[in-house]
């Protein structure tokens, strides 16, 4: 019984130790961004407040 229960318990221990080893491989593996949208710098921004045409400072909100 007791060599049965030693089995048992480093079968347990290996499956433990095998899954935060995957774990810790799983979380630190590169993954591609869902969203491929890339910011502007601030001169670029510069820029395009420059152009534009309408009012910068001014919206309606829901009570009017």
């Amino acid at each position: 019984m007791k060599k049965k229960l030693k089995k048992v318990f480093y079968s347990l221990f290996f499956l433990v130790v095998a899954v935060v080893i995957f774990g810790w491989v799983v979380a630190y593996l590169p993954t591609t961004w869902k969203i491929q949208n890339k910011g502007i710098t601030p001169g670029e921004a510069a820029i395009l407040r420059q152009s534009y045409s309408g009012p910068h400072d001014e919206f309606t909100t829901t009570d009017g």
